[in-house]
């Protein structure tokens, strides 16, 4: 009986030992699972990671752009703040000295057309002319001048000045 209880008790000694060694296996395979997946949680976690801070990066850069986009958007006109643009004009004329009028104001009919179109008169002596055109060129919108037409207009008896025609279209025009 010791041998059929010692063949029995091996025979239920390798059955457990083959049992644990699939359990071993089993833990090994699913571990090795387990840490490719812990992996490729880790790459999506340093992915995201990186994106965050690009994102954080992004947003500083937009709050340190933000004063000079509102400096950039204040240059672009609408057609309610047109009245701006000719006062600016206006007060370009009386920095260089000429007498100055807004004789029409046309409004594009659409975006190819690129800003309305002004047309103003000066008058004065040549140099106070010639600095209005330069005042208004530096205004801080973009112009274009379409036509510049000077001429001599003499009165009797006094110092001979100066006319001016101008045909100005402002360029940085929102519609």
């Amino acid at each position: 009986m010791t041998r059929i209880n010692s063949k029995i008790l091996l025979a239920l000694a390798l059955l457990l030992f083959g049992a644990l060694a699939a359990l071993g296996g089993f833990m090994v395979w699913r571990l090795g699972l387990l840490t490719k997946e812990l992996g490729e949680i880790q790459g999506r976690i340093l992915s995201a990671d990186v994106k965050l801070k690009n994102l954080k990066a992004f947003e500083k850069i937009l709050d340190e752009r933000r004063s000079e986009r509102a400096v950039i958007e204040d240059l672009f006109l609408n057609e309610k703040e047109i009245v701006r643009f000719i006062e600016d004009l206006e007060e370009a004329g009386r920095t260089s000295g000429v007498e100055l009028e807004v004789q029409s104001a046309a409004l594009a009919p659409g975006p190819k057309e690129l800003g309305p179109s002004f047309r103003l008169s000066a008058a004065g002596d040549f140099n106070s002319l010639f600095q209005y055109l330069l005042l208004a060129e530096n205004l801080p919108y973009e112009t274009a001048w379409e036509q510049i037409t000077l001429q001599k207009t003499a009165a009797e008896g006094k110092a001979p000045s100066w006319s001016g025609l101008y045909t100005l279209k402002l360029l940085s025009y929102e519609f």
